[in-house]
């Protein structure tokens, strides 16, 4: 005997009619065992089942389940695979077509946790800004007390600039590899009434990963701060 199974099957109008199969097949945890017809073939070896149809070479689906990880696939490029060695689940699909594509159109319909690709939200977002920029337009506020700024953000489709006050009156806006050498001009302007004739700003990109901002007394160039909305900051990004 090889450790094979080997099933005698009967007319199914004679033999089953009256009498379904039910009960357990067990097959050893050392090598496991196996179903197979045709291309088809759904193997168990202690934790691990794996359904496959299909040719290693050309057209096949696999199904793959062990306590570590699931994974279904179709061909050489499609896939779903959870795994606990991930800290994700990765999809994949062929990179010229569509990617995941819903029966019916969600879009009346999201919500706050609805998923859209990255790449398709920039270049919708580059498309609504106009002539290829980015603009990052806020209010000009801090906190009382300890002028810690608080920017008040009215129009944003740069990202999330990080915004820290290293000294009195100066600040700086971080986002890491942004801020390109030439694509970058900003506005700001001091509008608080009380100070129009005495307290001006200069804004400028420092690097790649941030852009200040130093408020100053226009008689002495000493730095100010203040407390609530002072002004305003526009920082363009320009392909």
């Amino acid at each position: 005997m090889d450790g094979s199974i080997r099933w005698i099957l009967f007319p199914y109008r004679e033999l089953y009619r009256e009498k379904p199969v039910t009960g357990e097949i067990e097959f050893s945890t050392d090598g496991g065992g196996a179903i197979k017809s045709g291309v088809a073939n759904i193997s168990v070896s202690d934790g691990f089942t794996t359904i496959f149809s299909g040719d290693l070479m050309g057209d096949r689906t696999q199904i793959l389940s062990s306590p570590m990880q699931i994974s279904l696939s179709q061909g050489s490029d499609k896939y779903i695979n959870l795994t606990q060695w991930l800290d994700r689940i990765d999809v994949g699909a062929p990179s010229e077509g569509p990617g995941i594509v819903g029966q019916n159109y969600y879009g009346d319909h999201y919500t706050e946790n609805s998923f859209v690709q990255k790449k398709w939200v920039e270049e919708k977002v580059k498309n609504i800004t106009g002539n290829g920029y980015k603009i990052y337009r806020a209010l000009l506020n801090n906190n009382r007390g300890t002028f810690d700024p608080n920017f008040i953000v009215l129009e944003n489709t740069i990202g999330n600039i990080e915004w820290d006050r290293v000294d009195s009156g100066k600040f700086i806006g971080k986002m890491s590899g942004v801020f390109t050498e030439n694509k970058v001009w900003i506005n700001a302007k001091i509008n608080a009434l009380y100070t129009k004739n005495h307290v001006d700003c200069y804004s400028f990109r420092g690097s790649e990963d941030h852009v200040s901002l130093n408020i100053f007394d226009v008689t002495d160039k000493s730095p100010v701060d203040f407390e609530e909305q002072y002004g305003f900051i526009e920082i363009y990004v320009y392909d």
